[in-house]
């Protein structure tokens, strides 16, 4: 828990440091009102995930508050890998001047702005997998056979794959579940092939992602607590 809480203080500090470079950035264009939106989106499940492990360890509050918390990070979790989506903002053609001779553009604030949406995608994305690491913790016992882990990570990645496909191509957001009926009769008639292809592809990159970073995080984890053995 201890080294956990650690990781948690370093990713809150670079978020932090990623907003204030956002404030010096805007003289190069960056598009910080969108781009801040869909990040703030994306690290809510990070701090609900959070809460709900600290609630987690008390006995009457771990039966009450941490399902609300559970349910309102997996309603906001598809919104961390909908940066993913983002990328179609990078446009390349402001900086690719001749790729026939190796010729790119020299305008730096071009290249700012590339590298700093670039990196707010990553930020997101990667808390959101960190948020999905710690929901693993709480619900799944730690000594529990790896089928049911298995079930929960895809569970989890198929639903992140067609919350994506929801905001991307059917522009709903996390709250328009407040309105079931609506929401529900549009996610019926637009439902095609293309809705399941494009949520498996989506769902099979974060199981993928979901799984080298856990790799990651117990090596790292174990590790530490070695050390402090």
């Amino acid at each position: 828990m201890r080294h956990i809480k650690k990781i948690n203080i370093l990713l809150s500090g670079i978020l932090l440091l990623y907003l204030f470079i956002g404030f010096y950035t805007k003289k190069y264009g960056v598009p910080i009102k969108w781009l801040y939106w869909n990040l703030f989106l994306a690290i809510i499940p990070f701090y609900l995930a959070l809460i709900a492990l600290l609630l987690s360890k008390i006995k009457y509050l771990k039966y009450i508050i941490v399902p609300i918390l559970l349910l309102g990070w997996l309603l906001f979790l598809p919104n961390s890998f909908y940066l993913l989506t983002d990328l179609i903002h990078l446009d390349a053609s402001h900086l690719v001047i001749d790729t026939s001779i190796g010729l790119y553009s020299s305008d730096l604030s071009q290249w700012v702005r590339m590298l700093y949406i670039a990196t707010g995608i990553l930020i997101g994305v990667f808390l959101g997998l960190y948020s999905t690491y710690i929901i693993h913790l709480i619900i799944v016992p730690e000594k529990s056979h790896r089928f049911w882990t298995g079930c929960y990570l895809t569970i989890i990645s198929s639903l992140v794959g067609y919350g994506v496909y929801i905001g991307r191509f059917l522009r709903l957001n996390t709250w328009d579940i407040l309105h079931p009926r609506s929401l529900f009769q549009t996610l019926i008639i637009n439902f095609d092939k293309f809705t399941i292809k494009f949520s498996f592809i989506i769902a099979f990159i974060f199981f993928i992602s979901y799984l080298v970073i856990s790799f990651m995080l117990e090596n790292s984890l174990f590790k530490a607590s070695k050390k402090s053995s």
